[in-house]
């Protein structure tokens, strides 16, 4: 859980809101022109250009885990912020994703390939959501583990095959 306000604290409040809305702003562009399936070579460079934004937004994260720095306070309205974007993020990709599913790019020979990579990064935004929403409810996790090791103390311990 502690990744998460790792995550947080060192991209900053303002360097997240950017690499979030960047990627709005791009899918939305993406998503009027997958609506009229004008202009296959533009499309195919928004897709690819959506694609470096996204792969550059997750490299930063994995460069600051694995940089293993301290983690300052985050306030709870900053992780109810970055998960709203992302759970914006993820809707606006998806969205995206089907409009050109539906469009038929995904059989197209220079849009399929990074309209799925796509919709891959969108499955990370949402895991990355929920790992922010599970650092977010982590209180309410340690009180059930507490109990747990409390109960195992005690010796309250049932075979699996006793339990219904």
């Amino acid at each position: 859980m502690a990744s998460a306000a790792v995550v947080l604290t060192v991209i900053g409040t303002d360097q997240w809101d950017a690499e979030v809305y960047a990627v709005l702003s791009m899918a939305s562009r993406l998503a009027a022109l997958v609506k009229t399936r004008a202009q296959t070579m533009r499309l195919a460079y928004f897709f690819w250009r959506l694609n470096s934004i996204l792969g550059n937004f997750f490299q930063e994260i994995r460069r600051i885990l694995e940089s293993n720095q301290p983690a300052a306070p985050i306030t709870p309205e900053q992780i109810d912020d970055s998960i709203r974007g992302l759970r914006q993020m993820h809707i606006k990709i998806e969205t995206l994703y089907e409009a050109g599913r539906r469009a038929r790019l995904t059989n197209n020979s220079v849009l399929a390939m990074p309209l799925r990579s796509l919709h891959t990064y969108s499955d990370d935004i949402l895991e990355l959501a929920e790992l922010l929403e599970a650092y977010q409810a982590s209180d309410g996790v340690s009180a059930v583990f507490d109990r747990s090791a409390q109960e195992r103390a005690r010796g309250e311990i049932f075979d699996l095959s006793e339990v219904e």
